[in-house]
């Protein structure tokens, strides 16, 4: 009796499950298709399961009937463990090749069909027993022995999938194939001690509630892209109409002043009078023309000595290295550190990644400078139209504020801020701060990307080993630094370059670079000196590779016993250096 209210149960909730998921509009993709399957599959092992029970209590275990839906439910079973691997080839398949991820799934279904009407027609076709004793029931024999290594041998092939993929085992859109592994164990240790309790339907279920939850939805996503694009619009929009407001007003303030100030000159007998009135004039023709210089002037941004570095770039690596380096200020300085990343971020973007980087740590640091206690947060949303992808980086704090009249002052009064401000106008960027003084900071900041999906044959050629690699470019010459930023552009390469020694050292020593590209021929230090500073930091190992013109390093190998790694002539060739790079980045060594 216990059995059968624990099926009912199961099947109650499958059927809400069931429900609630055919009542909302989902796009038929592969995962919804899989996911839908899965949902029936499992409402028919109830189907089989509870009637089952119910006739060997009604009739005994050997009538035709039980054998009937004995078989139905081992098929439905069989059919359910089918669907899960489909499901999962549709989640651990790399989907950043769209050519390379349909061949390998049209692949992975066809195995997967042949090994399931194999099993499938084996398992129907072999004879099984019955046990009953009055109370509990169970089946056993070829058939169910043959179910047990079929799912085993799924089971095995879902913990293959998931290694192959351990880098991203922390997304949620795997939490049903860890649920489904482990709860499979412990269903084969419970059932081995006692096969009259049957609660591998159940799994199914649970399994099903947390696909529900984490699986892929193209129309959910689209409607809170849309909510997400409202919302950037309206407060684009608030914020913008507050500060050609506030602009509007102290330009007819200043304006008033000097129309009044002419008034008095005009009116005036009084030679000191006049004097006054002249004086404020100038003082107020003063004020307007540093407002517009700083403010309305956009040629004034094109004078600055801001550089633009437009590569391909792995936008998820910087994420990575942000979230790494300020979890741990945060943890020293005892706040608490959260992350909201979407997971839908393209894989690889086109622009200035460098920029981009820099903007983003002089906001974490001013937020962090002026946070004591509390929180940061971190958010990483995106939207995809297209070939474009646009950015949304919010970061909020619970630090000190700013007063509302100070926040549009405050871009251009604190030196990192208006840098970072300009940085983004400059990248076609919008950087929004809005502030509660007391509470807390949020600035928001949206930036457009082109997804970068084009493929060079020297990129094809070293992809497997060039992939999500940082690297530091260090040379104090900035057309040697166009020349590597433009040499490894279109690979999946997060490039930082720095011009001169002390700041390498630090970058360093924050950093995890792959490989650092050296240049012999620095000004204010040679490059072997500083490469001698840059192995007295602790746990140092990562490759040097000298860039030089002295080709006497192709008959010996005195760059070793320079301390390099390596070397690359110069005038520098894109194969070769890439070459280099791949020997010293290769993922088996």
């Amino acid at each position: 009796m216990w059995n059968i209210i624990f099926l009912t149960t199961g099947a109650m909730l499958i059927e809400l499950l069931l429900f609630v998921f055919f009542h909302k509009k989902v796009i038929d993709n592969t995962e919804n298709l899989v996911f839908k399957a899965l949902i029936i599959t499992n409402c028919f092992e109830y189907l089989s399961e509870i009637p089952l029970q119910l006739f060997v209590r009604g009739f005994g275990a050997d009538v035709l009937i039980v054998d009937i839906f004995s078989k139905i439910y081992l098929a439905t079973l069989f059919t359910y463990y089918s669907f899960f691997t489909v499901y999962t080839f549709t989640i651990c398949l790399n989907k950043n090749n769209e050519e390379k991820y349909k061949k390998h799934f049209k692949l992975n279904k066809r195995i997967n069909i042949i090994v399931s009407i194999i099993g499938l027609l084996t398992i129907l076709a072999l004879p099984f027993s019955k046990f009953y004793d009055g109370d509990k029931m169970y089946i056993y024999g070829d058939a169910v022995e043959v179910f047990k290594l079929f799912a085993g041998i799924y089971m095995l092939v879902w913990i293959v999938l998931l290694i192959i993929n351990f880098k991203k085992m922390k997304e949620k859109k795997y939490y049903p194939i860890y649920l489904v592994i482990l709860l499979g164990l412990v269903s084969n240790i419970i059932q081995n001690h006692d096969p009259s309790i049957l609660i591998a339907s159940m799994i199914g279920t649970i399994a099903c509630y947390t696909m529900f939850f984490t699986i892929e939805n193209p129309d959910m996503k689209l409607i809170q892209e849309l909510h997400t694009a409202k919302e950037i619009s309206d407060n684009a929009n608030e914020e913008k109409t507050l500060f050609l407001y506030n602009m509007t007003q102290e330009i007819r303030n200043i304006t008033k002043k000097i129309d009044d100030d002419a008034d008095i000159i005009l009116d005036s007998k009084d030679w000191e009078e006049t004097r006054n009135s002249a004086r404020n004039i100038k003082s107020n023709t003063s004020r307007f023309t540093n407002m517009t210089n700083d403010i309305l002037d956009v040629g004034s941004i094109d004078e600055t000595n801001l550089k633009i570095y437009n590569s391909k770039y792995s936008i998820k690596t910087i994420i990575k290295q942000l979230v790494n380096v300020y979890g741990d200020i945060c943890k020293n300085k005892e706040l608490k550190f959260i992350t909201n990343i979407d997971h839908d971020i393209p894989e690889t973007l086109y622009g200035d990644s460098i920029n981009l980087k820099e903007v983003l740590n002089t906001i974490l640091e001013n937020s962090i400078k002026y946070t004591e206690k509390g929180y940061i947060e971190f958010d990483v949303n995106t939207i995809v139209k297209n070939d474009i992808c646009r950015l949304i980086f919010t970061i909020e704090d619970s630090g000190i504020g700013i007063k509302s009249e100070n926040i549009n002052k405050i871009k251009l009064d604190n030196k990192s801020l208006s840098k970072a401000n300009q940085l983004i106008t400059v990248m076609n960027g919008t950087m929004l701060i809005s502030s509660d003084y007391g509470t807390g900071t949020k600035v928001k900041i949206i930036l457009d990307q082109k997804i970068e999906n084009s493929e060079d044959k020297v990129v094809t050629k070293y992809e497997s080993s060039l992939e999500k690699l940082n690297i530091l470019a260090i040379d104090d010459s900035e057309a040697g630094l166009k020349i590597i930023s433009k040499l490894l552009k279109d690979n999946n390469i997060t490039l930082d370059v720095v011009n001169n020694g002390k700041d390498s050292l630090e970058m360093i020593q924050v950093n995890k670079y792959d490989v650092i590209l050296l240049d012999e021929e620095l000004t204010s230090i040679s490059g072997k000196e500083l490469l001698t500073k840059i192995k007295e930091i602790r746990n140092f190992n990562t490759p040097v590779i000298l860039l030089t013109k002295d080709n006497n390093y192709e008959y010996n190998e005195e760059y070793k016993n320079e301390g390099f790694t390596d070397y690359v002539l110069k005038p520098l060739k894109r194969n070769i250096l890439l070459e280099v790079i791949n020997k010293y980045t290769k993922k088996d060594q």
